[in-house]
């Protein structure tokens, strides 16, 4: 509350002293003025406040009797300064002419503090000092702001050299390529540099007769710029440790001479400089992106670029004839350096004129050069030095993404915004300043955001890389701009829009003068948040872990202090909390928080924390949970989507992650329910709690295998701090360190001992009873020599395994295998190095030990064999097929081979864009965690051509195996072995479209099989359902084919819905097994096992139709219950409302204002309608409209492929028409049923109606 507030209060106050002010939040609430001494307390509906309260998104403290506070506040040793108005300050504070530092928690700074780039030193009472200053016995200047100086400096007559660090230094200085001399006092003697600025020794800047006049210094401010802001801020406050408020109380004369010039450009010339810059073509696909990841709809060519008038001008125009764009209307340019010039650290800037308008995302940024180091985006990272949107001129954004790879990536930035007058139409220079552990953003040279915390952590791997991973790699430089797309919410140029210019005047690369400092990682903030809520005496910061008081809100009314619950696009559902909480959602939606759970837990930088809860379903359904930011945050994502599948029986889930992002006071905890219809879950004893932590802490704990099945932790010596995460080191004199360059570990021996006196150990290895492990490391020496390998137990009594290994100076690869012994399990032996025993240098890297042998493995609930019908006996039974994808489209026939040996025959007859534009899949392979498995398959092609065969998940398209083959006419032999890192429901997909090496012409797939390694039983035969006969009173013939020999023979129980059949109700024949009709006595899905002595379960779902009983598949399809069961929505740029008819008839009526552009822009459409492989349906409907106009009415996958089942345009008029559509269901599904009323082949803003829409089995087939 700022004092002209408390003026205004004063001046309005009457005989009682009680001013009544409404709080955002609605509540009554009143500020309260004494009569006594003019002291001011606060009351709102919880009572007096004291201690902290946020107030109007300002921070109050209040003594224990009320009274605010101004001033210094010591609170548990911590100080905060209040102002006159009582308001808490973050950032730079003036109090009686001296100058303090407070963090954005408020907290007081003493040492060093890093202010956008600018050092400052403050003493132990929080005082900033100017002049010498000595810290550890190092001494450092700082000039009349505060401002740490470096280089050739004069105080008082006399020179120093200041090193980058800003240390003085003494002894031989190099300088400009040239030695100079500095007494033990740091002055120089002898022949005196020149110096860059002149000081007295209170840092006051001192002008010369010859010099230049020196820019005047000023003060730091409390006052936040007005042309910065960022996305990090913490607990509502300004002010931030990374330069993010305050403004620069820095000296411009320090860039003087810091930077010299490495690389650029400046395109002088009359085209585009081939030796420094290429171009990237097309829509991304061919680099694996899609629309370039980002729904973008510009086609990249080499003709949209031009040099002149000494710039570079990038074109994007709207095309005239998109076929030749491969279907995209507008084309544009996007260059890159890659393989040509790449920078590590440095200052990287451009001079750009922008053009104005929307749709429009011109950019300037960098990529990692390779990413096998880190790993795809965007664990490899992004730096973007400049994003701007036409539609949004006064403002620009820089951005670093990083973390795990997508969709488990974060990101942090923040934007600029212009002076008035000013926009990126004009041009200015926009450049990063990049320095080992630090990015700081500028503006013409304004700083304006700084980036200090990030990590990069591989899908693999136990634990980020070492900081400052993955900004300390090889970058290089991409210009383009792009039309449309995710960036500005997927809007495009208007109607009028013919071309618009990005230019370049340059692109200019430095290299730092000196040595680059070394920004360490951010440490852990151990203070407090404020207003972060008190933990439970279980150290829980879930304060409702049983759900009593959650409420029913939406997003723009969440409540910080308990749980919400939320429905979006389609969700419904209703909850109870009398035994934790029920949710009853009777539709999940159409995204995974259609149905959703929020609380708000304070997290803070480089803490780990747990969640803990127990769940369960009455059917088959997930739960995911995950942290993250709220709105204020961008819903920036702080962890991994931490996803279970529930079961019938209540477990308990644990998960933890580690904060990496800026402290939040409110941090978000969602549990997202959403996708699943009719079922019931239940949730309780919800726990979040923090801890520590270091990776360290972990060394000794026990490891479950990573996910690539290796046993050993940061076996190439990159994680955690230095590199040495998850290892222990001991020997008397003897050193380690690691070179992440290299991915090994160093070790210096200084001189002989036993060799157990120098030893490299890990602890927690999992080492279990009668299985085979492998040890496979590389390694070499200074000189040759012994060392030995050693698995033992814990406390080193007990040897399971040693080894001893001759290194040579040649680095190579050595191995090992023993088996642990019959009986004995260790989860948290020791791994031990042995190396005491000679002299000199050890150097190992690629630690790996894998588990060879599953003579532990629980197979209980594991699919042995999740390939069904591999061998093509019964068809594509089991399989899905896919064409007419991609521009142009692809076309494919599918068959079955007429020989005996039944193959799957794809004759590609065009190719697409992609390659898995033609596609023979198999979908809901159901893959269990740390389970090894072995696909094979045959494959030849008429045509020498590439395919490219894959397991991986269904939603994200993470790849758990995968191979490009090279096919002729003869007939291939493939084996892929891949041991899972997750449960999950996966796909095998033969990818026969625009490969690398594409060919038109017949491909040919057999005899695939998925296997369990070492399964325990043989594979048995693949069951189909009767499609045909399927009905209540008629035998069931059940069709089988394929397993391994002798399953027919073996047969020895038959069960019926977990009833045993008796042998007399079914018979065994070739090919075939018929089961009486007396199982089947009401309409419904049966399941049907069928168990062989020695062999895996065989299984099938049947169907069953009563022909007595014709049902509506479609719930409300007379819509007598307005839009109960139907989702709608229109999005941009289309615009229409949904409405029921007021008469007695109950239609929907969708009044389409705007069409959009694509004819699912509006839609109404009823999902997971659950429709059976090979049964005949007939759709009706009656539909009409105001005007004459067209609908599409389509019956679709609701997930990608999103395969079309059924499709009809239907032209409507101002009389009603009864549409029917009659189609065979190609496999089991729940598709959607959807009324496509947007840009159509006819489309119209007009009103259409729908009603009395059903979807039946058709009885005359």
């Amino acid at each position: 509350m700022k004092s002209i507030k408390l003026k205004k209060i004063i001046a309005v106050a009457v005989a009682a002293s009680m001013i009544p002010v409404m709080l955002q939040s609605g509540v009554n609430a009143e500020w309260k003025q004494s009569t006594n001494n003019g002291s001011w307390s606060y009351v709102d509906d919880s009572g007096l406040a004291t201690n902290w309260k946020l107030i109007d998104g300002k921070w109050y403290n209040f003594d224990e009797s009320g009274v605010m506070k101004t001033g210094w506040i010591n609170d548990n040793g911590i100080w905060y300064f209040a102002n006159a108005s009582g308001e808490m300050q973050t950032g730079w504070v003036n109090d009686k002419g001296i100058w303090y530092f407070t963090d954005t928690s408020g907290a007081m700074q003493t040492g060093w503090i890093n202010d956008r780039g600018t050092w400052y030193f403050t003493d132990t009472t929080g005082a900033m000092k100017t002049g010498w200053v000595n810290d550890k016995e190092t001494w450092y200047f700082t000039d009349a702001s505060g401002a740490m100086q470096t280089g050739v400096i004069e105080v008082d007559g006399k020179v120093y050299s200041l090193a980058s660090s800003g240390a003085m230094q003494t002894g031989k200085v190099i300088i400009d390529n040239k030695e100079y001399n500095f007494s033990n006092s740091g002055e120089a003697v002898g022949e005196i540099p020149q110096a860059v600025k002149a000081f007295d020794n209170k840092g006051v800047g001192v002008t010369k007769q010859a010099d230049k006049p020196t820019t005047t210094e000023t003060l730091p401010s409390s006052t936040a710029s007005k042309n910065s802001s960022s996305h990090s801020s913490s607990s509502g406050n300004s002010g931030s440790n990374s330069g993010n408020s305050g403004s620069n109380p820095g000296n411009s004369n320090q860039e003087q001479d810091k930077w010299k010039l490495v690389w650029s450009d400046e395109f002088n010339g009359t085209s585009l400089d081939p030796n420094k810059w290429s171009y990237q073509y097309g829509n991304g696909d061919e680099y694996g992106a899609v629309d370039w990841g980002n729904n973008e709809k510009e086609y990249y060519t080499d003709q949209n670029t031009k040099v002149e008038d000494g710039d570079l001008v990038i074109e994007a125009r709207k095309e005239d004839n998109p076929d030749q764009f491969g279907g995209k209307k507008y084309s544009s340019a996007r260059i890159r350096t890659l393989g040509k010039f790449s920078k590590t650290y440095g200052k990287i800037e451009a001079a750009i004129t922008m053009p104005k308008g929307q749709g429009l995302w011109p950019a300037f940024w960098m990529l990692p050069d390779d990413d096998n180091i880190y790993g795809k985006w965007a664990s490899g990272g992004e730096i973007d030095i400049m994003e701007a949107k036409g539609g949004h001129p006064n403002n620009v954004w820089g951005t670093i993404h990083f973390g795990k790879e997508w969709p488990n990536n974060t990101s942090s930035g923040g934007h600029y915004t212009f002076p008035e007058g000013k926009d990126i139409s004009g041009q200015h220079i926009y450049s990063v300043e990049w320095e080992p552990g630090e990015i700081r953003w500028y503006v013409d040279g304004e700083l304006y955001y700084t980036a200090n915390n990030w990590f990069s952590q591989g899908n693999d791997q136990p634990a980020p890389y070492a900081y400052p991973a993955p900004f300390d790699r090889n970058f290089h430089i991409i210009l383009n701009m792009a039309v449309g797309g995710a960036y500005d919410g997927n809007v495009e140029p208007d109607d009028s829009f013919k071309s618009a210019d990005m230019k370049v005047d340059y692109v200019r690369v430095y290299d730092l003068n000196g040595q680059y400092p070394v920004h360490a990682n951010p440490a852990t903030y151990e203070g407090p948040l404020v207003g972060a809520r008190t933990p439970l005496a279980n150290g829980s910061y879930i304060l409702d872990p049983s759900f009593k008081s959650i409420k029913a809100t939406d997003t723009d009314n969440l409540s910080f202090d308990n749980w919400n619950f939320l429905t979006a696009s389609g969700g419904q559902a209703t909850f109870t909390n009398d035994n934790g909480l029920d949710i009853d959602i009777k539709k999940g939606g159409t995204v995974n928080y259609g149905v959703q759970l929020v609380d708000h837990v304070p997290l803070r930088l480089n803490k780990k924390y747990t969640l803990k809860f127990k769940a369960k379903a009455d059917k088959n359904a997930s739960v995911q949970a995950q942290f993250g930011g709220g709105a204020d945050r961008g819903y920036t994502k702080y962890s991994d989507a931490f996803k279970v599948d529930l079961t019938t029986e209540e477990k308990e889930y644990e998960y933890s992650f580690v904060m990496k992002d800026t402290p939040n006071v409110h941090g978000r905890l969602e549990f997202n329910l959403g996708l699943t219809d009719d079922v019931n879950i239940n949730l309780n004893d919800v726990e979040v709690t923090e801890s520590d932590a270091d990776v360290e802490d972990n060394a000794s704990t026990a490891k479950e295998p990573l996910d690539n099945g290796n046993h050993i932790y940061n076996g190439d010596f990159n994680l955690g701090d230095n590199g040495m995460g998850f290892w222990d080191f001991k020997g008397e004199g003897a050193t380690i360190k690691s070179d992440k360059d290299k991915k090994e570990a160093d070790i210096t021996i200084p001189a002989a001992g036993d060799k157990n006196s120098v030893i490299l150990s890990q602890s927690g290895t999992n080492l279990l009873q009668s299985d085979v492990y492998k040890l496979t490391f590389k390694a070499s020496a200074s000189k040759d020599r012994p060392m030995d390998v050693r698995f033992a137990s814990k406390d080193g009594q007990t040897t399971y395994a040693q080894n001893t290994f001759n290194l040579t100076t040649e680095d190579s690869e050595y191995d090992y295998e023993f088996t642990m012994q019959k009986g004995t399990t260790d989860v948290n032996s020791i791994t031990q190095f042995l190396m005491g025993n000679a002299d000199g240098d050890v150097y190992i890297h690629d630690i790996q030990l894998i588990r060879t042998t599953n003579n532990n493995v629980n197979y209980d609930g594991v699919d042995l064999y999740p390939i069904k019908n591999g061998d093509f006996s019964l068809g594509y039974n089991y399989w899905q097929t896919m064409d007419n994808q991609g521009t142009p489209a692809s076309k494919a026939d599918f068959s079955i081979t007429d020989d005996a040996n039944k193959a799957a025959a794809i004759d590609v007859k065009a190719l697409g864009d992609s390659n898995w534009n033609v596609m023979l899949y198999s979908n809901d392979m159901k893959l269990s965690k740390g389970v090894s498995y072995t696909l094979e398959f045959d494959a030849w092609a008429d045509q020498a051509r590439d395919i490219v065969a894959k397991i991986e998940e269904n939603a994200n398209y993470t790849s758990y195996t995968s191979k490009t083959l090279s096919l002729k006419p003869d007939k291939q032999h493939v084996i892929l072995n891949f041991t899972m890192p997750k449960d999950d429901t996966a796909q095998l997909k033969f990818c026969m479209g625009n490969t690398s090496s594409p060919a038109l012409g017949k491909v040919y797939i057999d005899n695939v099989s998925l296997r369990v390694k070492n399964a325990p039983v043989k594979m048995p035969a693949t069951l189909v359902p009767d499609t045909t006969d399927n009905k209540i009173g008629n035998d069931i013939n059940i069709a089988y084919a394929g397993g391994d020999s002798g399953w027919k023979d073996s047969i020895k129980e038959i069960t019926v819905e977990d009833k045993n059949v008796d042998p007399t109700l079914y018979k065994v024949s070739d090919g075939q097994i018929t089961l009486d009709k007396s199982l089947f006595t009401k309409q419904g899905d049966y399941n049907i096992i069928v168990k062989s002595d020695g062999f895996d379960d065989a299984d099938v779902k049947q169907s069953m139709i009563d022909t007595s009983v014709n049902n509506n598949l479609i719930s409300n399809g007379d819509f007598s219950s307005e839009f109960e069961n139907w989702t709608h929505f229109a999005t941009t740029p289309a615009a229409a409302t949904f409405s029921i008819t007021d008469d007695a008839d109950k239609t929907a009526a969708i009044d389409v204002q705007s069409t959009g552009e694509a004819d699912w822009n509006v839609m109404l459409f009823s999902d997971n309608i659950k429709l059976a492989k090979d049964t005949n349906y007939v759709l009706e409907f009656d539909a009409w409209a105001d005007e004459d106009r067209d609908i599409l009415a389509e019956i679709q996958q609701n997930a990608d492929p999103y395969t079309t089942y059924e499709s009809e345009a239907v032209a409507l008029d101002g009389n009603k028409k009864h549409v029917t559509l009659k189609f065979t269901m190609k496999n089991d599904d729940k598709p959607q049923v959807k009324f496509c009323c947007g840009k159509t082949n006819n489309p119209k803003a007009t009103k259409i109606y729908i009603d009395n829409v059903s979807l039946k089995v058709d009885q005359n087939k």
